[in-house]
């Protein structure tokens, strides 16, 4: 009984990976901060948002994150690493974790890094069709470089732990792919509409 109740009220840890808390960069950042905002909702849930320590986070910023009970840490910074997205691979000592979760090559490949040295699990979230969008890119490489970019991301999705697509048609695509992953986890999430768009009704 006792055990129980300690299980009860364990409280889960959870880190995302990000850049940012604003959605200067785009629907990432946006999806991001949606998925933090549910998750620290949730009772018995702890969430962190993890970014590199150049990341543009304001005070607005930091009381916004606060009011949806999600802390925002910030990984110093590297000397040798030129990408910024490399610190996260360096939390901070005092953040652990339960659970992290990356998104995509972008903000997925430090999944791995960190489920073992914070002995945690790994969560892939996948947003977008690497594929799809390099049809629409017009530079000369565009389509190699997609088929490149999506390999990478079936590769990250074949070592985590869950596989999050966003939507039915990724969830198709990625169960396919991973289809020769016995036993692989997939979740699929269907966004609703962002309550700053419910007045809107």
């Amino acid at each position: 009984m006792a055990s129980l109740r300690q299980d009860l009220m364990h409280i889960l840890k959870i880190t995302l990976l990000g850049d940012e808390w604003a959605s200067l960069a785009g629907g990432l950042s946006t999806l991001n901060r949606e998925l933090a905002i549910n998750l620290a909702a949730q009772p018995n849930v702890k969430v962190t948002l993890l970014v590199p320590e150049n990341a543009q986070i304001t005070k607005e910023h930091k009381m916004m994150a606060e009011r949806s009970g999600i802390t925002i840490a910030k990984a110093e910074e590297r000397p040798g690493f030129e990408d910024p997205l490399d610190w996260l691979n360096w939390p901070p000592g005092d953040v652990t974790m339960d659970v992290v979760i990356g998104h995509g090559m972008k903000l997925g490949r430090q999944g791995q890094v960190l489920r073992e040295t914070k002995s945690c699990q790994w969560v892939q979230l996948v947003h977008t069709a690497q594929e799809q969008l390099g049809i629409h890119k017009r530079h000369t490489n565009a389509i190699s470089e997609a088929g490149r970019k999506h390999q990478i991301e079936v590769n990250l999705c074949k070592l985590a732990d869950l596989v999050v697509p966003v939507g039915p048609k990724l969830a198709e695509a990625y169960s396919s792919c991973l289809r020769s992953e016995e036993g692989k986890n997939i979740f699929v999430v269907t966004p609703g509409l962002f309550k700053e768009f419910e007045k809107l009704r």
